[in-house]
C-alpha cells in the first residue's frame, strides 16, 4: 500500500490535470489506484487517467477496448458543463455533477464504453439525465431494485440484493474482458450510517452493503481503479471517516483474494 501523492487545492482545473496524471502513472507502474475526495468532479480526472492508460495498449482482438465505469451514487452525475453566458465560446467548466457525462463524451466513437449507474435514487435524478444515460448505451440499477436495506455481520458472504447484483455485473465484465473503473460516491449510503457527505439522504445503501460492494470490487481482477467521493469532514468526520477507512480496508481484503 503506497501513498502515491496528493493534489493542490486550486485552481480546480490544475487539480484535475494533476490527478489525471497521477492515476495514469500509477496504472503504468502496475498499481491499483484508490483516489479519495472531495467533490465527485474528481471522477472525470480519475476516469480520463484510466482511459488514457488503456489507449496506449491495444485490445486483445485488435478492436475497441471494452471499458466499464460503475458509478455507485444516489445521482447520475451526467449534467452538462457550465458555460459563461457572456462568453459563448468559453471552455465548459467541470463540476461535481458532470464527471460521467465527460467520460461518455470523451470515449464516444473511440472506446467501447459503458456507464453503469448503481443504487441511483429516482427522487434525485432528472428525467433528462435518465434519458441521457440510456441513449448513450448506459444502464441504471435503481436503489429500489435492490431489495430491502440489509445489515450483514459477514461482509465476505454478504447476501444483500445490492452485493449480489454488483457481483453479477462484475462477473459479466470478466466474461466480456471489460476493464472496470469502480467509482463510489458516499452519498449513496443512508445518512444514519454516513452523515458526513455533501448531500446526505435519509435513504440509501447501508454501511454493511457499502463494505460488501467494496469487497466485491476489490476481488474482481478487472477492476483497475477505485475512487471515493463527497466525504465532507466539515459536516461530520468521525463516523463517516471510519466508514471510509473500512471501505478501503474491505476493497483491499477483496484485492488480496485476486488470482
Amino acid at each position: 500500500l503506497i501513498d502515491y501523492g496528493k493534489t493542490d487545492s486550486d485552481p480546480l482545473e490544475h487539480v484535475h490535470q494533476t490527478l489525471q496524471t497521477l492515476v495514469q502513472n500509477a496504472l503504468s507502474d502496475g498499481l491499483v489506484p484508490i483516489c479519495l475526495g472531495g467533490g465527485n468532479d474528481q471522477s472525470a480526472a480519475n476516469g480520463m487517467g484510466w482511459i488514457n492508460y488503456w489507449r496506449t495498449r491495444n485490445a486483445p482482438d485488435g478492436g475497441k477496448r471494452k471499458l466499464v465505469t460503475i458509478n455507485v451514487d444516489a445521482h447520475l452525475d451526467v449534467r452538462p458543463l457550465i458555460y459563461n453566458p457572456g462568453e459563448p465560446h468559453s471552455y465548459g467548466l467541470a463540476h461535481s455533477g458532470s464527471p460521467f457525462l465527460q467520460l461518455v463524451e470523451a470515449t464516444s466513437g473511440v472506446e467501447d464504453f459503458k456507464l453503469i449507474e448503481f443504487a441511483s435514487q429516482g427522487q434525485q435524478c432528472a428525467a433528462a439525465h435518465v434519458d441521457y444515460v440510456i441513449q448513450h448505451g448506459g444502464q441504471i440499477v435503481w436503489l429500489s431494485e435492490l431489495g430491502e436495506p440489509h445489515q450483514s455481520r459477514c461482509i465476505r458472504n454478504n447476501s444483500s440484493g445490492a452485493v449480489k447484483r454488483l457481483r453479477q455485473i462484475l462477473e459479466q465484465c470478466i466474461e466480456t474482458d471489460s476493464r472496470v473503473f469502480f467509482s463510489f460516491d458516499m452519498d449513496a449510503i443512508c445518512a444514519s450510517d454516513c452523515p458526513g457527505v455533501s448531500c446526505p439522504s435519509p435513504i440509501g445503501l447501508t454501511a454493511s452493503e457499502a463494505l460488501g460492494l467494496c469487497y466485491e470490487a476489490g476481488k474482481c481482477p478487472m477492476v483497475d481503479l477505485m475512487d471515493l467521493s463527497e466525504f465532507n469532514p466539515r459536516i461530520e468526520s468521525s463516523q463517516t471517516g471510519r466508514l471510509l477507512i473500512n471501505m478501503i480496508y474491505h476493497f483491499l481484503l477483496g484485492y488480496a483474494e485476486r488470482p
